[in-house]
């Protein structure tokens, strides 16, 4: 009779704890980098989005040659809220006149700090330079400004 030896094969348990222990090692190193990559991510996509918003409220204005408003929706989204608050979203309107647009409001773990900007028939603001500050966190903060003159940087 004629026997076949058979060799086992597969991971012992040792070779399994161990690649876990290096896995746990490596996700523990990488997580909080990765946390502060999504951060710096929102703050990037929520300034580009302003940006582009007080460039469509100035467009706005010169096009309809009237003055036209960036400023915080109110609970109804059809006025500006007197508030620097933009949980409820972000209105484009005319000033004295309709909502041109509505947009969503910024995401909860992202803030937005700054007063309503009104264009005039020009492409200036109606009042000195504008702040906005978009940020997470203290580190990861970006500021727009808006020059008297309506150049958004």
């Amino acid at each position: 009779m004629i026997t076949k030896e058979l060799k086992e094969q597969g991971f012992t348990l040792v070779e399994l704890m161990v690649t876990l222990a290096v896995l746990a090692i490596l996700v523990a190193v990488a997580l909080p980098d990765f946390s502060d990559t999504m951060d710096r991510n929102d703050v990037a996509n929520q300034s580009n989005r302003i940006t582009g918003l007080l460039s469509l409220a100035r467009n706005e204005a010169i096009t309809r040659n009237t003055d036209v408003t960036l400023c915080p929706a109110n609970a109804t989204l059809d006025n500006c809220l007197g508030a620097n608050n933009y949980s409820n979203g972000i209105l484009i309107m005319e000033v004295g006149g309709p909502v041109i647009q509505v947009y969503d409001s910024i995401p909860d773990n992202v803030n937005l700090a700054g007063a309503q900007v009104t264009f005039t028939r020009d492409g200036l603001i109606t009042s000195g330079s504008v702040n906005f500050t978009v940020s997470t966190s203290a580190t990861n903060t970006n500021t727009i400004t808006v020059s008297p003159i309506g150049q958004i940087e």
